[in-house]
């Protein structure tokens, strides 16, 4: 007789939003969780413990996912990231589905998570809170999981990719002369773009400026800041003056 199988494991608070179990990140309790058959087909229901834990046992061995019902007023943490697969948060951001995983006799596996986080009420911050706000200080890193972003269009000829807080930090930081300095407009661009998309990222309402992001990107998708030198009057007060977020 083949033994039956076990998955699970725990929905937790993730108060610095980056997708990982860190130490002090309670449990939450009361989420509804679904077994799945990886047709769609709802098996299952449990609801998270008071430690946020939640089980099935006694199943098949088979193909199972899991599904996790967003409670009101969370979001859901950024998915698989970390190189540790039991502390990641493990369901899709959008639709709270994880993976199919398939369970063998006798299996319990427990690296099945969910990270949530409250949305910030006040989430539109400066370049500066970005700058520290990277790792690179005593503050929790709060950029990767947002990255990467684009500065210009996706591909584009000039266009800069920004994958790791490292370009981050250096973008912001117009002492560094990797990507220009102050006295460079479209240095100072970079910055005030990637401010403004990393607000986006973090759920602020950019509506009223997505024109000037728009066309912000169109122009650094055929110029960098070794460009600058080379503008009309006309172009430099465009960037200088045209862009403010």
């Amino acid at each position: 007789m083949v033994p039956p199988a076990s998955i699970g494991d725990l929905v937790w608070f993730d108060d610095n939003r980056n997708g990982i179990q860190d130490l002090g990140e309670p449990g939450i309790e009361n989420v509804t969780v679904h077994l799945m058959d990886c047709a769609g087909n709802t098996l299952g229901t449990e609801t998270t413990d008071a430690n946020g834990l939640y089980l099935f046992d006694g199943l098949t061995p088979g193909n199972y996912n899991i599904h996790f019902v967003l409670p009101l007023g969370f979001l859901i943490s950024p998915q698989d990231q970390g190189a540790d697969d039991a502390l990641d948060s493990d369901a899709d951001p959008l639709t709270g589905l994880t993976i199919c995983t398939e369970l063998v006799g006798g299996e319990t596996d427990l690296t099945w998570d969910l990270g949530l986080y409250l949305p910030d009420e006040h989430c539109t911050r400066t370049i500066g809170y970005w700058k520290t706000h990277d790792g690179s200080g005593p503050q929790d890193d709060v950029v990767t999981p947002l990255l990467p972003i684009w500065l210009g269009t996706a591909g584009g000829a000039k266009s800069i990719n920004v994958v790791n807080t490292t370009m981050s930090h250096r973008l912001f930081d117009l002492s560094d002369a990797y990507y220009g300095t102050g006295s460079n407009g479209i240095s100072k661009l970079y910055a005030q773009l990637l401010g403004a998309k990393l607000n986006a990222e973090n759920d602020a309402d950019i509506t009223m400026i997505a024109a000037v992001i728009a066309a912000a990107d169109a122009f650094l998708a055929t110029r960098d800041w070794n460009d600058w030198t080379g503008l009309t009057r006309s172009q430099k007060n465009m960037v200088l003056a045209g862009w403010n977020p």
